[in-house]
């Protein structure tokens, strides 16, 4: 993956951490410190969701699209597992799992929002030369 890329990643990341971690601060204000942990598991279980993706295309190498498919399938597989896990961890350390779903949603939103964001700004430097 292109150095411009792997910046692209580790920036959409910090973005992730600093919204869920403004609006975990707001829900403290504004509730309670539950729903401001719920919210930030939620968005953090994004970013690791979104963490592993990317490592494990980091690791397909060459043109070789069955193994590039077979790291896809594991990756899709250990989300999976993952996902479930920590909700499960969630909910029994007594987290509100809405509120958990709540900060996923933003957490995926924000993902959307960046890369069309990208998509946009190469889209004028396109049209300008």
């Amino acid at each position: 993956m292109e150095n411009a890329q792997y910046s692209q990643i580790k920036a959409l990341f910090l973005v992730h951490f600093l919204v869920a971690g403004v609006l975990a601060g707001g829900s403290f204000f504004l509730f309670d410190a539950r729903v401001a942990l719920s919210l930030f598991s939620g968005g953090a279980l994004a970013v690791l969701a979104g963490w592993h993706v990317f490592r494990s295309l980091r690791q397909t190498t060459g043109n070789d699209p069955e193994q590039g498919r077979r790291q896809l399938l594991k990756s899709a597989l250990f989300r999976y597992v993952m996902a479930l896990f920590l909700l499960w961890f969630c909910y029994r350390v007594g987290l509100a799992l809405p509120v958990v779903a709540a900060g996923f949603f933003v957490a995926q939103l924000v993902t959307y929002l960046y890369f069309f964001y990208l998509l946009q700004k190469d889209q004028r430097q396109s049209e300008l030369s």
